[in-house]
């Protein structure tokens, strides 16, 4: 895909932030920021659900915005998100998404079948004009990975809070650079939150980074990333893990093709499918043109 170079006066805006005073995009305030009181009504919003699953013994992480927000910035203000992103074992995506549904959230599409299918890898719930996106995976289409994730991904968890897990931080910054490594247009913020993940890293975080990197398969593209936010924000990984990134196997013609957009991920997700799922995503997709179904529709779980 087109490189993209990450936005100029990174590095000031870091600066600020790391000293513990405002971006220049959000003025700081005496009273709770819009950014601020967003989190916080999201944050009610899950708490019922969250208990419910902490009941039943499912664990939810933190991922991206709702995360970084409490962890990583010193103030939830500097961090905006558009919405709730939520990251569950595959084996508990259908009782999470259950446990929104009987909270009154809706699940909008793809809908339960492609999404315990594993065709795809997250599903939007919405409540009012609050969205979660639930995800068992860091790219929209897993088979966009062409290597592996680390077997212990959901091991060792940091606390978010008190019902929210987060990944450790070598994890943590390596699903960052997958979901990073999937988009041709890249946002600025997420150019901080790799800065300041990468300013959270131990040597022994990078080493880890480095291997699960090249076994994803797509160590080329991450190590450009992070040179790339070396370049702008003057944080980075050492030059150990860049070439212990690029040595890993090459295989990211379909990651490419899937972060290009415009339909090519819908087309190439038919193509790379077998069997039953190439059939239920072909016949998924074919109902929704027939039907003349918007990007997102509700729909239900049974």
């Amino acid at each position: 895909t087109e490189r993209e170079s990450p936005p100029v006066g990174l590095a000031g805006v870091l600066s600020r932030i790391e000293s513990g005073r405002a971006a220049p995009a959000v003025p700081e305030r005496p009273r709770m920021s819009p950014v601020t009181a967003r989190l916080v009504a999201v944050e009610g919003a899950l708490e019922p659900v969250l208990e419910s699953l902490a009941g039943q013994g499912v664990g939810v992480w933190a991922w991206k915005g709702i995360d970084y927000a409490r962890s990583l910035y010193p103030d939830p203000s500097m961090r905006s998100m558009s919405d709730a992103d939520l990251f569950v074992r595959p084996r508990d995506m259908r009782s999470t998404a259950g446990a929104f549904l009987r909270s009154g959230w809706t699940m909008m599409n793809p809908g339960a079948p492609l999404l315990t299918s594993m065709v795809v890898g997250a599903v939007t719930l919405r409540r009012g004009s609050l969205d979660a996106d639930l995800h068992c995976h860091p790219l929209y289409f897993p088979w966009a990975l062409p290597g592996r994730l680390p077997p212990d991904l959901f091991e060792s968890p940091r606390r978010c809070g008190r019902l929210l897990l987060g990944f450790r931080w070598a994890h943590a910054t390596l699903l960052h650079l997958l979901h990073m490594s999937s988009h041709r247009r890249r946002r600025p913020e997420w150019w901080l939150d790799l800065a300041l993940l990468c300013g959270r890293m131990t040597p022994s975080d990078w080493l880890s980074l480095s291997y699960w990197g090249a076994a994803s398969g797509l160590g080329g593209s991450l190590a450009v990333i992070l040179e790339d936010c070396m370049a702008s924000t003057g944080r980075g990984a050492p030059g150990r893990a860049l070439e212990a990134l690029r040595r890993g196997p090459s295989r990211e013609g379909m990651a490419a093709l899937a972060a290009r957009g415009r339909g090519l991920p819908t087309v190439s997700a038919a193509l790379a499918g077998t069997g039953w799922r190439r059939t239920s995503f072909c016949a998924a997709m074919i109902y929704r043109l027939a039907a003349g179904r918007p990007a997102a529709v509700p729909v239900a779980v049974r």
